[in-house]
């Protein structure tokens, strides 16, 4: 069951990158089958935290915290048997790539205990008063 679950997982994002657009632009319509645990991401999130060695918390970018761009988003990470993060991916965008971007830049500098996880989902949200993870 959780074999299967994963699989699914894998497909989703197998299925996401191949579809992936750019923030504002429209999708054709696509539908793609995406299932996850049942677990909601941000407890799959706090589950997957007691892991962590290293979680530095991602620059909100000067200009779009000055221009009051706001916005929340959900990211993928790899993680090797070491422990190192070896891929980041945009599961949903902020809406702004600028805090896309600095997001992924802090994500991949990430470090976990040695074989504990191998994909860690994190939502980030980026508002006026900081960075929440």
């Amino acid at each position: 069951m959780v074999a299967d679950r994963w699989s699914d997982f894998l497909s989703a994002v197998e299925a996401f990158e191949k579809w992936r657009f750019k923030a504002g632009t429209v999708a054709p319509k696509v539908k793609i089958p995406i299932t996850f645990s049942h677990h909601p991401i941000e407890e799959v999130w706090s589950n997957q935290r007691t892991y962590a060695l290293s979680t530095p918390r991602p620059e909100y970018p000067r200009a779009a915290r000055d221009a009051h761009i706001a916005g929340k988003g959900v990211f993928v990470m790899d993680v090797d048997d070491s422990g190192i993060v070896t891929r980041v991916t945009v599961m949903k965008s902020t809406g702004n790539e600028t805090l896309d971007d600095a997001a992924l830049a802090q994500l991949r500098t990430w470090k976990f205990k040695p074989q504990t996880v191998k994909i860690v989902r994190v939502p980030i949200k980026f508002t006026s008063s900081g960075v929440q993870f």
